[in-house]
């Protein structure tokens, strides 16, 4: 969905993002403006997403969590 990612990260605790490589970028860059605490489960990243994550993470709680199928099962 179209929407202000700012705005919509101010009014979390924390992103759960299992959406798209293109959209994990667009969460990071969002949250340059709004330091929202993000796992990011999405796959299929190129080295340039992993030198952002390195660098955001420095200022911000940004966890990858790649392979979250088992836990997605357990969880169910």
């Amino acid at each position: 969905r179209e929407t202000d990612l700012v705005s919509f990260l101010a009014d979390l605790d924390v992103v759960i993002d299992f959406s798209s490589p293109q959209m994990s970028l667009s969460l990071l860059e969002a949250a340059r403006v709004h330091p929202t605490p993000i796992v990011i489960c999405t796959t299929g990243h190129g080295p340039s997403f992993y030198e952002r994550v390195r660098e955001m993470s420095q200022r911000q709680p940004l966890l990858i969590a790649a392979n979250t199928s088992l836990g997605i099962a357990i969880f169910e």
